[in-house]
């Protein structure tokens, strides 16, 4: 692996068991990057990064062992993509269908990297890509399609680069998917997670790397952004939309229509745009 990158970026990697993280990464031996002086004094204080990717002029304010090219941001997540695709190659073993569940013909499942636990029902023109695994007694409504990559783009001095997405959509049992859901993979170290007995109406989109918790009734036409996290028992009303990286605790309204722009506790009533704390439950 290392000598691919080497090749690719004129980087001479001197571990090639680097793990790759971000500026806040919580895993031991991190290879990250820095493109930006902002992130420096983070980089510096955080223990787990051991080597960063980065241009001469900032360099000099790194305390790591850095390697250097012109296009940072280009170079790591160009790497990231790269390790994706080892990922995404290494699990890829034929699909496991319970002999129980029932597939319409119209729909697709991938032959590679997807597993179906027993009793589940995928209705028809149904898409379902590699890494994603359903638990038992689930339902998949028609035109659903999962385990997509989810929009992730970098703007980079070289151009736009898409991003591989390396994790997986994990289901568990008795979940119901409904009619036109889009649900991608998980991305950057984290899986998509849709927890048991979750039951999602139609036309929701669920994006990279969020967690839904268990019991949760997401309605119509509801939009939740990537690393979303959902506690358990909660309530989303039709058309309403959380930003990214937002936390909601369990046993939480969310009215029709709201707009979610920062994390809202437990057992909590919240409405408008921007959403705001109608109650406590």
């Amino acid at each position: 692996m290392s000598k691919l990158i080497s090749k690719i970026f004129g980087l001479e990697f001197e571990n090639k068991f680097y793990k790759l993280g971000l500026s806040n990464s919580r895993i031991a031996n991190t290879l990250s990057y820095v493109c930006e002086e902002k992130y420096i004094d983070q980089v510096n204080d955080n223990e787990n990064i051991v080597a960063v990717i980065t241009n001469k002029e900032l360099s000099y304010k790194i305390s790591k062992k850095t390697y250097l090219c012109n296009d940072p941001l280009y170079a790591f997540w160009e790497y990231f993509n790269v390790c994706s695709n080892h990922t995404i190659n290494a699990r890829c073993s034929p699909s496991k269908i319970h002999e129980t569940c029932f597939i319409h013909p119209t729909s697709y499942i991938s032959p590679q990297d997807v597993t179906i636990g027993k009793n589940s029902i995928i209705e028809p023109h149904v898409t379902i890509h590699g890494g994603v695994r359903i638990g038992e007694d689930c339902l998949v409504r028609s035109g659903a399609v999962l385990g997509f990559d989810g929009f992730e783009m970098k703007k980079t001095d070289s151009g736009i680069l898409p991003i591989i997405h390396d994790g997986l959509l994990v289901i568990k049992d008795r979940v119901e998917i409904g009619s036109l859901n889009s649900l991608a993979k998980g991305f950057s170290w984290q899986n998509t997670y849709i927890d048991c007995d979750t039951k999602i109406d139609s036309l929701v989109h669920i994006a990279h790397a969020s967690k839904v918790g268990k019991a949760c009734f997401i309605t119509a036409s509801c939009e939740v952004s990537g690393s979303v996290v959902i506690g358990d028992n909660c309530w989303l009303g039709p058309r309403s939309a959380i930003t990214n990286g937002v936390t909601i605790g369990s046993n939480t309204f969310i009215g029709i229509g709201a707009v979610v722009t920062k994390s809202f506790g437990e057992n909590l009533v919240i409405a408008g745009n921007p959403a705001k704390i109608l109650r406590r439950k």
